[in-house]
C-alpha cells in the first residue's frame, strides 16, 4: 500500500495522512497493542490515548484508501471506498475487531471512542471476524 499511497499523494500534490503525528508504521503498531489490550505508551502528552488511538486509525484508513485510489481500475466514491476498507481489506477487519475490543473496556472514553468512532455507521452492522 505505502508504494500506491506515494503515487497517490504525487497525484494529488497532498494526503491528508499525517492528523495523529505518528508514522504509519508507529500507527500500526498503536492500533495493533490497542487490539490485544495493552496499553502502549502514549507518544503525544496533548492527547489522550484513546483520542490518539482513533487519529492513528483515521491516518491508516486516509492511507489505504488514498491508496486504492491511486492504483489502476481503483475505486472512487465515499461509499464505495467505505464498503471496500471495511468488507475486502484486511485492515478494516482489523477496525472491527479494534471496535469489539475497545467497547469492553473499563475506561469510558475508550468505550466511547470504540463503540462509535472507530467504525463508521453505515458499516455498523458488520461482524469481526473471528
Amino acid at each position: 500500500m505505502a508504494v500506491w499511497h506515494r503515487e497517490a499523494e504525487k497525484q494529488r500534490g497532498r494526503t491528508t495522512y499525517g492528523v495523529s503525528g505518528l508514522e504509519p508504521l508507529e500507527a500500526g503498531n498503536l492500533l495493533f497493542d490497542v487490539l490485544e489490550s495493552k496499553v502502549p505508551a502514549n507518544p503525544r502528552d496533548d492527547l489522550s490515548l484513546p483520542a490518539l488511538t482513533k487519529l492513528a486509525g483515521e491516518d491508516l484508513k486516509a492511507l489505504y484508501q488514498e491508496a486504492v485510489t491511486a492504483r489502476p481500475g481503483g475505486l472512487t466514491g465515499s461509499a464505495g471506498l467505505t464498503d471496500w476498507f471495511f468488507g475486502q481489506c484486511v485492515a478494516g477487519r482489523v477496525f472491527l475487531r479494534l471496535r469489539d475490543v475497545m467497547k469492553n473496556s473499563p475506561d469510558k472514553e475508550t468505550r466511547m471512542v470504540g463503540g462509535g468512532l472507530m467504525v463508521p455507521v453505515s458499516q455498523s452492522g458488520r461482524k469481526a471476524p473471528a
